[in-house]
């Protein structure tokens, strides 16, 4: 155990010192903030298409891995939940002003959850979410996972090379132009002079959370009436995850 934990570590640092030399190197900045430049080299060598296709399988195959819950099925209490309660009643204790968001995904990792049948369940993880930070005064919870125009970014669909999305790196991670479109949004009372669209980003909270996530079960039936060819995709790749997986289960 010893000698591999040896290796490993040297191979990291034989990788960390040959990346001294690409820009576009996995990196962070002295504030934390992870730019993903290492994505780039991926894109201008396959393509962009390549990662949404991975991410896709990845997401499948994870979403259809474990039965998924919100509370623990004995009792209603959560270990997630109970963290984040923690964390509202330290802000509350000592005056911190709480904004919550819940990050956008791209409408293929959106449809990803609706053709899994997992979407009722992401409905009342947003309810309870809600419901919890009612309590608190100093909170505020954004939701910017819904479908609209930086969401519904048209993906490639071929090895294109040169062409890069301008919101989107891949279905599960944004890139930092669509996250400085999020601080606007968020922080408006700031930097009123800025705008963004209104569809983008919803403050949500338990007066209005059953309107809002109606007008998002319509907005996915627009974009799968709009974009069928991508919905039927999500479909064929969900169908074989479930029959891969049903031919493994002992008969």
């Amino acid at each position: 155990m010893t000698t591999a934990l040896s290796l490993d570590t040297l191979e990291d640092s034989l990788l960390t010192i040959t990346a001294q030399g690409n820009i576009n190197a996995s990196n962070q900045t002295t504030l934390g903030f992870n730019p993903a430049k290492d994505y780039l080299d991926i894109i201008h060598s396959e393509g962009q298409a390549v990662l949404f296709q991975q991410k896709n399988d990845q997401v499948i195959s994870t979403l259809l891995g474990k039965n998924w819950s919100i509370y623990h099925t004995d009792h209603r209490w959560s270990r997630d939940f109970e963290t984040l309660k923690r964390l509202m009643d330290t802000s509350k204790e000592r005056g911190i002003e709480l904004i919550l968001f819940i990050n956008p995904y791209h409408a293929q990792y959106l449809e990803s959850i609706r053709q899994t049948g997992l979407w009722p369940l992401f409905e009342q993880w947003k309810r309870e979410l809600v419901k919890l930070s009612n309590n608190y005064t100093n909170n505020s919870i954004w939701d910017f996972s819904g479908y609209n125009t930086y969401t519904t970014e048209a993906a490639p669909v071929d090895k294109e090379t040169t062409d890069i999305m301008k919101w989107f790196w891949e279905p599960a991670h944004y890139r930092k132009e669509l996250g400085d479109l999020m601080l606007v949004h968020m922080l408006a009372n700031y930097c009123p002079e800025d705008t963004v669209k209104a569809e983008f980003g919803s403050l949500v909270s338990v007066a209005n959370i059953e309107q809002y996530l109606a007008r998002q079960q319509m907005a996915a039936q627009t974009y799968a009436i709009n974009n069928p060819q991508i919905v039927t995709k999500i479909q064929q790749l969900v169908s074989q995850k479930r029959n891969a997986e049903n031919s493994r289960v002992p008969k």
